[in-house]
């Protein structure tokens, strides 16, 4: 089970909403609101007495789980003391954390939209392998930073097609990064991710299933005090997200009404129905609702006038109530939407694929000591799964191998039965038992036809061109001896009775008897002749090879069919 915690950091309240994840379960466990006005006072406060108890802050509501966190600083801003500008921040984080009542969990916290630049452009699909080293050049002309000092992130907008791919690329200086991370830090949080705040309304996905399910766009609204973010979204996907430099107070000064041109309330009228333009003029799919969340205290004439700007009838965006905890109030559905924003900051991490994240290269977060103390008990739990795991494969592993030995050995046994007259289960007394066999007489004959051909071949004297037309050949059998009928062509008889007295030196040939010539033409003569086949002994079928490479090397030459 996982624990995430997104926590909206802003200029007048601290946000928090707590998510617990067990499997492909998604449960919202509780959304934590601390004012840092509040803060401030508590800020200039004397200490508490020492009797006090400890986890506890006068004025805030008890949250009911008291962990480990340590609720205040060390110590306390005097009112005579110059004022600590972090102080009110840090008592803030502290007490979120402390309702919280977790000391382990995954914390995201959100980046300003007002310093984040986030464009949407199209690529062709190959650019995708290479897509970290392009954009920069793609961005150069496009974002109002030095780009040697932007820090570029990325994620779809849409499932990729043959043709292009839509990415949605967020561009933002790296000091203003660094600037947010070390007043973070100051305060008491490290986060492990930090996300746009425009974008993180795209992770709602996860808790708000419409969102996904529809086919045209949706339009967020997320209303705050001094700020507005709005983000564009089809079929679960961030397609447009921006943040507007006026909020819900510019809206009360205005009285909801028109507004003079160049006050945040005209000027709030004006970028939101530049947005909804800009999307259509990207190839944006047809708008088919306005949600609005954020601070909706003011109700009817809030809605009233957004549907004037957008041209459409918003509706409250319904997210997920938290569960009533011991000794808290809970958030009802009335205050619920003002959690959007840190809902999706937690949402981001749960969406399928790279979403954006501006912690990254050298202000990704650093792992220490203190995150794999905290992640031991779930480290612990997983060695503990992996060696009952390789110790239930070796198992497994052993009872297959046992299986199959027992089924070799016993075909094993029925082939010696048959094949080598002893029933043995034993490789090693089978492989004894097969040796003595190949020791036995070789039951092929010593002297072959093939035999008596490479000894007439390799008696052909050199320097004779001797063509065997046909030789008969009659191994005989134990009783009586064989006998071979030659016929061939040779230039002259003195070539004819030379190889009749080389036949006469083999051993294996007896009687030879010529017959008559006869001319074959072009100057040649067919001779005929006959003998008796009867060698002395065995040949060594090694001498056979011999003779054969012989006759492969010398001036005669036999042919014609054996």
């Amino acid at each position: 089970m996982a624990t995430l915690i997104g926590i909206e950091v802003g200029t007048r309240i601290v946000r928090a909403a707590l998510v617990r994840t067990q499997f492909r379960s998604t449960q919202v466990a509780r959304y934590i609101e601390v004012s840092l006005d509040d803060m401030r006072s508590l800020a200039v406060a004397p200490p508490p007495p020492p009797e006090a108890p400890i986890g506890a802050i006068a004025g805030l509501p008890e949250a009911g789980v008291v962990s480990d966190v340590p609720v205040l600083p060390p110590a306390y801003v005097v009112a005579d003391a110059a004022p600590d500008p972090d102080a009110p921040l840090r008592l803030a984080i502290a007490e979120v954390m402390r309702r919280a009542g977790v000391a382990g969990a995954t914390r995201i916290a959100d980046m300003p939209g007002e310093d984040v630049s986030l464009r949407r452009i199209e690529l062709p699909p190959a650019a995708m392998r290479k897509i970290d080293e392009l954009l920069p050049f793609e961005m150069e002309a496009l974002i109002p930073f030095d780009p040697a000092e932007t820090l570029l992130d990325h994620q779809l907008a849409e499932p990729p097609d043959a043709t292009k791919v839509r990415v949605v690329v967020c561009a933002v200086p790296r000091a203003k990064v660094r600037e947010r991370l070390d007043m973070l830090e100051r305060a008491g949080l490290d986060p492990e991710e930090l996300v746009p705040g425009p974008a993180a309304l795209g992770g709602l996905v996860p808790f708000v299933p419409v969102l996904a399910s529809s086919e045209g766009a949706q339009v967020i609204v997320h209303l705050g005090r001094s700020r507005a973010d709005v983000a564009v979204l089809r079929k679960g996907k961030l397609e447009l997200a921006r943040s507007i430099s006026a909020g819900v107070d510019d809206l009360r000064e205005s009285g909801f009404g028109d507004a003079p041109y160049g006050s945040g309330a005209e000027r709030l009228f004006r970028e939101l129905r530049q947005t909804v333009s800009s999307h259509r003029m990207q190839g944006g799919a047809e708008i088919e609702a306005v949600r609005v969340s954020g601070e909706l205290d003011a109700g009817e004439p809030l809605f009233a006038w957004i549907g004037r700007a957008l041209d459409r009838t918003p509706i409250p965006l319904e997210i997920p109530l938290a569960p009533e905890q011991d000794g808290t109030q809970p958030v009802d559905a009335v205050r619920a939407p003002a959690f959007a924003l840190a809902l999706g900051l937690v949402g981001q991490t749960l969406l399928r694929g790279k979403h954006l994240d501006l912690r990254k290269g050298d202000l990704a977060k650093k792992r220490s000591m203190g995150a794999l103390r905290e992640l031991a008990p779930l480290l612990g739990v997983c060695a503990a799964f992996v060696v009952v795991a390789y110790f239930y494969s070796v198992y497994a592993h052993w009872s297959v191998l046992t299986a199959r030995r027992e089924v070799l050995e016993t075909e094993l046994a029925e082939v010696s039965e048959q094949r080598l007259g002893e029933t043995t289960r034993d490789p090693i007394r089978a492989r004894a038992l097969l040796d003595q066999g190949r020791q036995s007489p070789d039951p092929l004959p010593a002297f072959d036809a093939f035999d008596a051909l490479l000894a007439l071949s390799a008696a052909i004297p050199d320097g004779i061109e001797h063509d065997l037309q046909r030789a008969q050949i009659d191994l005989g059998d134990d009783r009586s001896g064989g006998h071979i009928e030659v016929q061939a062509t040779v230039s002259s008889i003195e070539e004819r009775d030379r190889i009749a007295q080389a036949l006469g030196e083999v051993p294996c040939f007896r009687n030879i008897e010529l017959g008559p010539m006869t001319t074959a033409g072009e100057g040649r003569r067919q001779y005929r002749l006959e003998m008796d086949l009867q060698c002395p002994g065995t040949v060594d079928p090694s001498a056979s090879r011999t003779h054969r490479h012989r006759t492969s090397g010398s001036g005669g030459s036999a042919g014609g069919p054996p």
